[in-house]
């Protein structure tokens, strides 16, 4: 599968914002990036002991920006206070959680899935969008 093509415009410029979101969510530094045609070169930093200094409600909240909850309609919603709340309260969730945002794994299947499952062809459009903002 090529990165940018007749077919699939924006992408480059999709994996390239969602690496800028991903680095802030993990504790896996963006060090530098290249996007050829059909490929990309990655410099990334793991650094679990970011991760460690976070709380259990920062490591909530980072979590809900990678997989917000979702309504009756399936649209992303806005996590409640409550639901954080119950979250924090669950520590062995909150331990298995700062480990995957501190995980090469975790990190590379939160960019890659998007575009393997064509997810990211719904944000192209709103690309721009975010890059003015």
């Amino acid at each position: 599968m090529l990165l940018e093509s007749e077919v699939a415009p924006g992408r480059k410029d999709w994996i390239e914002n969602r690496l800028r979101e991903l680095d802030q969510i993990f504790a896996v530094s963006v060090g530098g990036f290249s996007l050829m045609d059909n490929h990309l070169h990655l410099l990334l930093r793991i650094d679990p002991d970011l991760a460690k200094g976070w709380s259990d409600t920062e490591v909530a909240e980072r979590w809900f920006r990678l997989f917000p909850p979702r309504g009756a309609d399936r649209k992303p919603m806005k996590p409640s206070a409550d639901l954080i709340a119950a979250r924090v309260a669950n520590l062995t969730w909150i331990a298995e959680t700062r480990v995957r945002l501190s995980s090469l794994g975790w990190f590379m299947k939160c960019l890659k899935e998007p575009l393997a499952l064509g997810r990211h062809t719904r944000s192209i459009a709103s690309v721009g969008e975010q890059v003015a903002s």
